[in-house]
């Protein structure tokens, strides 16, 4: 994600807002959904309902055989609700950006972005409601893509959907239980799944649908609409599962992506960690019929730019080759992207060359395991949660989200239910100790899952690569690991406190200066990715048992 200089402007406004309004500012309550509508899904309808579903998976099932279900889900706006034109939108390079936006606000009494109310913004250039949608990716789709996975009596399931970010809860006005943690508790209250056995994130496509709240924020029915449909592929894809068997492996695959820093150089994470799961052949000799390949790698998803279509960008068009290369479903899920841009592709058409990449990137995919991966013997699986509080120091993202310009609250320390300060260091007398505190706080949360010899992490953001690969590096033992970016959560950049840029941090941003990187001007605290790392670690350890 890339915000200009002109988010540092927030600064202005933080510093007033955040001494005298957080007060009044508490833990969003997670409430349960309305029941879930009928959404376009490529699986079809659930044979006899989630109950149906959940009872088909009672039953243990022989070590290294699992049961597998998948699901592909339209998120596309309703179009009898979407306002395609009129949309009003700020001029990003207006001076007097903060009073003009003041103005506004001030005389509709509310926080929050002055829009209008069925128009649905896109995100990841810019600030402000700038880039209204105005049609559609048909070809590629926007979709949540959805793999469970199953041993019979344990279950776990993961979902990708194209937004640009997906936060775990929103401000309560918004919308009913329309963050991951309420979504999470919905498909636990409709299947018996642990809450902590299913991770719900975003692909991070710069095309996709505002879900910070930063670009012009979403209408409330398209949020109870993503709710809806992000449920039900859920429940179709547990009702889908059938026997199967499952390989991991992984791939460099350092054509399709490089590290973008600007004041030093930056370690790209090339590795591609895959996972397909096939169906039990009919014969012995056969080959089961590929139920599901999902891919784990890095690359910001901005091949397309800036344009006011809604689409997935390259994950969308290497999901969908994916599946049309080797059948089944298809799924991309972002690792250590924060400072990795994509790189693929040859045509000067954008939309063409976005093609391209997913197209060889599924190829390259599809060399590698027909190569040969790692069968997963152990059908064990485990699910690990924990808990994130960190201190807040960005004055910027406070300042947007004390008016109302992120969907997401910060919080006091005390109703955060933690302290407002943070320090690390990697051993009790290692030097270089990181510390920070501040009133404000937010909670997040970190996931593991443990399926046979697979591991996976998941991190609430963009994190760097530094931060993948030293949490593949420490998990060592296992066949593969993957880490999961921009699940559970979406707290912008996640930066290893060694990695920040000491030229400018945002606490050194001066205005009109390139000096600050864009990733420093949107993390929350220099040592949020420490204790980020810090806490993986801790849940990887707890998978190990």
């Amino acid at each position: 994600m890339k915000l200009p200089r002109l988010l540092l402007a927030g600064a202005v406004a933080g510093a007033t807002l955040v001494g005298s309004a957080w007060a009044g500012v508490g833990l969003v309550p997670v409430t349960t959904p309305r029941p879930p509508a009928d959404p376009i899904s490529a699986a079809g309808d659930p044979a006899d309902g989630p109950g149906a579903a959940q009872k088909a998976t009672a039953t243990p099932v022989p070590a290294g055989q699992f049961l597998v279900g998948a699901d592909v889900a339209s998120i596309a706006p309703d179009p009898e609700r979407w306002q395609t034109e009129g949309c009003p939108q700020l001029d990003q390079g207006q001076q007097g950006f903060v009073e003009h936006l003041a103005t506004p606000l001030a005389e509709q009494g509310r926080v929050g972005w002055p829009v209008a109310p069925d128009c649905v913004y896109l995100g990841g250039y810019g600030i402000g409601p700038a880039r209204a949608a105005t049609s559609w990716d048909q070809e590629n789709g926007v979709n949540v893509r959805t793999l469970a996975v199953s041993n019979g009596t344990d279950t776990v399931v993961w979902q990708m959907v194209d937004l640009v970010g997906f936060f775990s809860h929103y401000r309560p006005e918004l919308c009913d239980g329309c963050g991951i943690r309420g979504i999470r508790e919905a498909i636990s209250a409709e299947t018996g799944i642990p809450v902590e056995n299913v991770a719900v994130g975003s692909t991070h496509t710069h095309g996709g649908a505002d879900g910070y709240g930063a670009w012009g924020g979403l209408p409330s029915w398209y949020r109870e609409q993503l709710r809806d449909v992000i449920v039900q592929s859920a429940l179709d894809a547990v009702a889908a599962q059938q026997p199967a068997t499952i390989e991991v492996g992984s791939v460099d695959a350092r054509g399709f992506n490089n590290e973008r820093r600007d004041h030093y150089f930056s370690t790209p994470d090339y590795g591609a960690v895959w996972l397909q799961a096939r169906a039990l052949p009919q014969k012995k000799k056969d080959a089961g019929a590929v139920l599901a390949t999902l891919v784990n790698y890095a690359a910001h998803p901005t091949v397309l730019g800036a344009q006011p279509m809604m689409h997935g960008d390259w994950p969308a068009t290497a999901a969908k080759a994916l599946g049309d290369q080797l059948g089944g479903v298809g799924l991309v899920i972002e690792g250590g992207l924060g400072n990795v841009s994509p790189r693929g592709g040859s045509s000067g058409d954008a939309m063409v060359r976005v093609v391209e990449m997913g197209q060889a990137f599924a190829a390259e995919i599809g060399r590698d395991i027909a190569r040969g991966g790692t069968p997963l013997e152990s059908n064990a699986i485990t699910a690990v949660s924990a808990e994130v509080v960190h201190p807040v120091t960005n004055a910027a993202l406070a300042g947007l989200g004390v008016a109302g310009l992120l969907d997401r609250d910060f919080l006091p320390g005390e109703a955060a239910g933690g302290p407002g300060a943070y320090e690390f260091r990697k051993s009790l007398n290692g030097a270089r100790p990181c510390a920070s505190s501040s009133p404000l706080t937010i909670k997040t949360e970190i996931s593991g899952f443990r399926i046979g010899e697979l591991t996976v992490l998941t991190a609430p953001g963009e994190i760097f690569s530094a931060v993948s690969l030293v949490l593949k590096s420490k998990s060592a033992g296992t066949a593969q690991t993957m880490v999961f970016g921009q699940t559970q959560d979406s707290l912008g950049y996640i930066i290893q406190s060694f990695e920040v840029d000491p030229i400018g941090g945002y606490g050194e941003y001066v205005p009109g200066a390139e000096l600050a990187e864009y990733e420093e001007t949107f993390m929350l605290d220099r040592c949020f990715g420490d204790h980020v790392v810090q806490v993986a670690l801790q849940v990887a350890e707890q998978l190990r048992g």
